[in-house]
């Protein structure tokens, strides 16, 4: 019988960023800054593709809602259901998510992205 997929409880962004240096040093990474992530444990190749798909829905036009909506379905095609995308300027956030599936990331200057699969 396999082991079900670990979870870890994460308060982002603020919360996590602090607690990074302390008792999540071992499972978050802080990344290079040309990507903006902020608290990751999300392998490169995904966050790519994560900064890609955002990005691509924004430069289309999409409204943050309609780019939300275009993450998330990408992500549920790609990697399985149960992905959860917010972008916005200012939000708190405290989530339970499957290892390796967190990324809260600077998208620009002003938006923010918390992409997590629970």
């Amino acid at each position: 019988v396999a082991e079900p997929t670990p979870r870890e409880n994460v308060e982002a962004p603020r919360i996590a960023r602090e607690r990074v240096g302390k008792k999540m040093d071992s499972k978050k990474k802080k990344v290079k800054k040309d990507y903006g992530a902020t608290v990751t444990d999300m392998p490169q190749e995904i966050q790519d593709v994560a900064l890609k798909t955002v990005t691509k829905a924004l430069e289309e036009g999409k409204s943050e809602n309609e780019s939300v909506a275009f993450v998330k379905e990408y992500f549920d095609r790609t990697y399985g259901p149960a992905w959860h995308c917010i972008l916005g300027r200012n939000f708190g956030s405290k989530v339970t998510h499957e290892s390796k599936t967190f990324l809260y990331i600077t998208v620009n200057k002003k938006l923010k992205m918390l992409l997590f699969k629970s």
